[in-house]
């Protein structure tokens, strides 16, 4: 019994983690968002990716093997990406400092 106990206690411990991460990574999410940024994709967890999904705006959303972490994948982050020009506008590294200081340091409040 005390077994069965201490196994509930990790995956009790793991969905609490995963619910911190999500909030944290919804931060990033909605400040880029406000900010004018593209995002390319949003995912809960890190390895495999085994349900996703493309809305109209055309941002990727997802769930992958491990549970724990996430990410936030935003246009022109990598500045060696090539970038359309339609979409140059929405890019992060093409936004004024405060507003990528705003993605980068957003609150989760």
């Amino acid at each position: 019994m005390q077994i069965l106990t201490t196994i509930l206690q990790y995956i009790l411990a793991i969905i609490g983690l995963s619910l911190i991460v999500i909030v944290h990574e919804l931060g990033h999410f909605s400040m880029a968002k406000i900010g004018g940024i593209h995002v390319e994709e949003f995912f809960i967890g890190f390895g495999s990716k085994l349900f996703k999904f493309k809305d109209r705006r055309g941002t990727t959303y997802g769930i992958c093997a491990i549970p724990v972490g996430g990410y936030n994948k935003l246009l022109g982050m990598d500045r060696n990406e090539s970038i359309p020009p339609d979409m140059k506008d929405k890019s992060y590294h093409n936004k004024p400092f405060y507003k990528k200081l705003m993605v980068s340091i957003d609150t989760d409040c």
